[in-house]
């Protein structure tokens, strides 16, 4: 029964694996279609806040969201962005470590900004973060998984929406 469990889990993850690449199959082929509509991102990220106290409960998690902050966006594609941002301020943090999402907006832009307890990547990696299947530091990468393509589909995902994603050090 445990190789039924582990089986499904490998599963789960060969199944979200491909979902990515079609994803960006579509992107790199200009057939992604935005189903845009106007939606509460203040409620969306405080649904992933919320998420992210129960998968990562040894971390603290902290945020400051302007209340009721509307945009025209594609709510499914915007949900998988921040789902992947905030996995990988769970998965790659300190024990103990912080997780802070902080939504604001002025007349022209929506910013969400994710800061995390990490050590953080080396000044060398920045420019690769965005790269498809990019995992950074190597020996890390075997503890923790995933096959390197959130950071990319999000940023895709960011810029089919007009906007820009970017990694601050």
């Amino acid at each position: 029964q445990r190789r039924y469990v582990a089986f499904g889990k490998e599963l789960q993850r060969l199944k979200s694996i491909t979902q990515k690449l079609l994803l960006l199959s579509r992107i790199d082929a200009g057939e992604l279609k935005l189903n845009l509509r106007p939606m509460n991102l203040s409620q969306l990220v405080e649904g992933i806040v919320e998420d992210t106290e129960v998968l990562a409960p040894t971390l603290e998690v902290k945020s400051e969201l302007a209340p009721d902050l509307w945009v025209m966006a594609d709510a499914d594609l915007m949900k998988q962005v921040v789902q992947n941002l905030s996995a990988n301020a769970i998965k790659y943090n300190q024990a103990g470590g912080f997780v802070r999402f902080t939504l604001c907006a002025n007349s022209q832009t929506v910013q969400l900004l994710m800061e995390n307890s990490g050590r953080g990547i080396p000044p060398e990696d920045h420019d690769k973060v965005f790269t498809r299947f990019y995992r950074g530091d190597k020996a890390r990468s075997r503890k923790v998984s995933g096959a390197g393509l959130g950071l990319s589909l999000a940023r895709e995902i960011v810029r089919a929406h007009q906007g820009e994603l970017v990694l601050e050090h």
